[in-house]
């Protein structure tokens, strides 16, 4: 059974959590110093920033209300970005943009991202979801400014 967690990590390698692609860690549901087993039943693939904040209790109860809210509140903060990135959108384009203004947007949107990751860090070794939400809104923000000015 272990092997199949194993291959998932390798194969999927998606964040049962937050659902972050890429490499995955194999989180013990009941923490091996709590004796929890090494079994595919204790086993969650989860990136290694949930994996750092999920609770180490006796009782899986509390790792799973984690789990659940944590990954609520996930859904919540994209559902919150996309309404703003939405918002930011509109009243940058109040009215319907030509296919070229929105080829340049597309085509500097990725570079002000790269920009403003030079101001951002990581926690450890993997930048996390807000920081990722806060680049990309400010480009939003920069790209909708230098477009924006192109387009009056």
């Amino acid at each position: 059974m272990i092997e199949n967690i194993a291959d998932d990590c390798d194969g999927l390698r998606i964040c049962w959590c937050c659902g972050k692609q890429g490499y995955q860690e194999r989180a013990h549901i009941i923490p091996h110093s709590l004796g929890g087993p090494d079994t595919a039943e204790n086993l969650f693939l989860l990136c290694s920033a949930c994996h750092l904040q999920a609770p180490d209790m006796r009782q899986a109860r509390w790792f799973f209300d984690w789990i659940n809210t944590e990954a609520n509140r996930q859904l919540e903060l994209n559902d919150d970005f996309w309404k703003v990135a939405r918002a930011a959108l509109e009243a940058g384009f109040p009215v319907a943009i030509s296919a070229a203004q929105a080829e340049r947007f597309c085509a500097l949107y990725p570079v002000m991202i790269k920009e403003l990751m030079i101001d951002a860090t990581s926690h450890g070794c993997e930048v996390v979801a807000s920081t990722l939400r806060a680049v990309s809104i400010g480009a939003l923000d920069e790209t909708l400014k230098i477009v924006g000015k192109r387009l009056r």
